[in-house]
């Protein structure tokens, strides 16, 4: 599959193709680890990386409500860590937006009835995607 066709099907395919990275991280640790530095080396060198990391803080704070509840959030982000560091063996945990802060048809906001914690690799494997009722 050329390079091309595959960026395509990865984005048709979103949460298979993440399932699929996911796995194969899992199966190729170390490899993964020499590559994921490699990118993260020339992103930070091209600036990609910080630009990356401000857009998304930006994105967190415009879709913040104005009666942002700071505790309760703060709380939430507590109580993932806590199980990440209760279950070592489950990969960790994610504090996920049921309706993402930058998907392709809806974008939710930052707030607490927004928010949920769920595993890392279900996290992963969910990308941007919004399923509704």
């Amino acid at each position: 599959m050329t390079t091309e066709a595959y960026k395509k099907w990865n984005k048709k395919n979103p949460g298979l193709a993440s399932a699929r990275a996911h796995a194969w991280q899992k199966e190729n640790p170390k490899r993964y680890k020499e590559i994921s530095k490699k990118c993260r080396e020339k992103r930070i060198a091209n600036g990609k990386h910080t630009a990356d990391q401000a857009k998304r803080r930006a994105r967190k704070i415009n879709a913040t409500v104005s009666w942002y509840e700071k505790e309760q959030i703060e709380t939430l982000y507590n109580a993932a860590k806590f199980f990440s560091v209760l279950n070592p063996f489950d990969g960790g945990y994610h504090v996920d937006h049921i309706i993402p802060l930058k998907g392709e048809d809806v974008c939710g906001l930052h707030c607490r009835d927004n928010l949920q914690i769920l595993r890392a690799s279900d996290n992963i494997k969910k990308s941007n995607v919004f399923k509704g009722d």
